[in-house]
């Protein structure tokens, strides 16, 4: 059923450019061989109904991200809560957060990411917040060590950007010196967190292979680690009101 689904939201009359820009850069193929563009679209229906599991995401990926433009921002949106409403439905483990289709599903998740890409926008912790979503979302060959390694990066840049601080540790100090009371139980949590991940033999140095480290414990970092950056966020604000 979800197949039929998107199968239907396929057709939506989109930009040729569109499918043009889907058939050299999802599939890779020469503009001069594609022809009439309802050729992409057959392309397209087909992974849909005949490939696997995969294939099938990937082109919804592709479809949504190449409707990045100013005259069809507005679809994209509407595809995005359509493709997720979707997921929901037919109960598909995976949801779009921002436009990378990740294996994440609980409501709550989605919400502290979201929240700290959009509180993050145009910052090098942004930055990092899209590599570890990108590379979550890369179904093939996930790379979940770098995941966590990107996340904790995010952490890092916005305690520098919001403290001066390059250490977190000092920086959770710096944050009580202002007068925000951190319980010590959680900042002795977030310390020995970011301890395991920067030591000697942690993630950071790239000394833990990447088969050490599952898919669930890289989303459980990158939700952890957008819901600390969400946390400091409301601390600076409520500092400077």
């Amino acid at each position: 059923m979800v197949r039929e689904h998107i199968r239907e939201h396929i057709d939506w009359q989109i930009d040729e450019s569109i499918l043009q820009a889907i058939w050299m850069v999802h599939y890779e193929e020469r503009l001069d061989e594609l022809g009439h563009s309802s050729k992409a679209v057959a392309r397209m229906k087909d992974d849909v109904v005949s490939g696997d599991w995969l294939a099938v995401l990937e082109v919804v990926e592709s479809f949504v991200n190449q409707l990045d433009h100013p005259k069809t921002r507005t679809i994209r949106t509407q595809a995005l809560d359509l493709f997720n409403l979707a997921f929901v439905r037919y109960l598909v483990g995976f949801r779009f957060v921002g436009t990378e289709l990740v294996s994440v599903t609980d409501k709550e998740e989605i919400e502290q990411i979201a929240g700290a890409l959009e509180a993050t926008s145009g910052t090098t912790s942004r930055t990092h917040l899209d590599r570890a979503l990108a590379l979550l979302a890369d179904k093939r060959e996930p790379i979940y060590a770098k995941v966590i390694s990107e996340a904790v990066g995010a952490v890092e840049s916005e305690v520098r950007l919001l403290t001066g601080k390059n250490d977190l540790a000092d920086g959770l100090k710096q944050l009580e010196a202002k007068g925000y009371a951190i319980h010590p139980a959680l900042r002795g949590a977030w310390t020995k967190l970011y301890g395991y991940t920067s030591d000697a033999g942690g993630i950071r140095h790239a000394l833990i292979r990447d088969d050490e480290v599952d898919e669930a414990l890289a989303v459980y970092f990158l939700v952890s680690c957008s819901a600390f950056i969400n946390l400091l966020r409301k601390v600076s604000a409520s500092d400077r009101t």
